[in-house]
């Protein structure tokens, strides 16, 4: 994401978490976050940074053979 110059400018970001509780019931809860300009995109920055990080952690093994392998392409 490129940097854009401050124009005064507020953004909203609206996060919903649904889940299932008791009875068949749903609880859910609506942040509301209000942003000044490129910050918006702060969190997803660290989301792909903190995943990519993860997937050079992860090895898979194939059934049949006693090699594990590595899940992040080289």
């Amino acid at each position: 994401m490129n940097y854009v110059t401050y124009v005064g400018d507020s953004k909203r970001a609206m996060d919903e978490y649904t889940s299932k509780i008791f009875i068949g019931g749903q609880s859910t809860i609506v942040l509301h976050n209000t942003c000044e300009d490129s910050l918006l995109a702060a969190p997803i920055i660290l989301d792909l940074v903190i995943l990519a990080e993860l997937i050079t952690r992860i090895q898979l093994k194939v059934e049949g053979e006693g090699k594990f392998h590595s899940f992040h392409p080289k």
